[in-house]
């Protein structure tokens, strides 16, 4: 089985995207190394002519997490200032559709929120449009 990253790769290459793992590993953290997002924030930069976009991805079971995390990041706001600059988290989740298990990707975008004077919040809001892809789990 292909990884949420994998999966998100290929299909944002499939978009018309540029896009690249830009998560590293750092081996010497005890006891068997960590994942360190871009920012504290994205597992993949994808850009085009006119944008660039940061993903993270996560299994469906892990979207809670992934969410209250990229909430916390107090920086968050300054990534999506310009609408240049998007930052999505991709949940990847098995469906059946049509007697067979599909990969269903569900998307949700951060949006700022206005505070006056402050630095604006953050708000995830879910994506309508239909990216997923179609292929069934049996052949990824």
């Amino acid at each position: 089985m292909s990884s949420p990253t994998a999966r998100s790769l290929e299909l944002l290459r499939n978009l018309g995207y540029v896009a690249a793992v830009v998560e590293r590993f750092n081996a010497h953290v005890p006891p068997h190394g960590i994942r360190i997002d871009l920012f504290g924030l994205a597992d993949i930069e994808a850009i085009t002519q006119d944008h660039t976009l940061y993903v993270q991805a996560t299994p469906a079971a892990r979207l809670s997490d992934h969410l209250a995390k990229c909430l916390s990041v107090e920086h968050l706001p300054v990534l999506i200032a310009t609408p240049a600059r998007r930052f999505e988290i991709w949940s990847w989740g098995k469906r059946r559709r049509g007697g067979r298990d599909r990969w269903v990707l569900r998307r949700l975008r951060a949006r700022s929120v206005g505070n006056g004077d402050r630095m604006p919040d953050v708000a995830f809001v879910e994506l309508e449009e239909d990216v997923s892809p179609e292929t069934p789990m049996s052949a990824r």
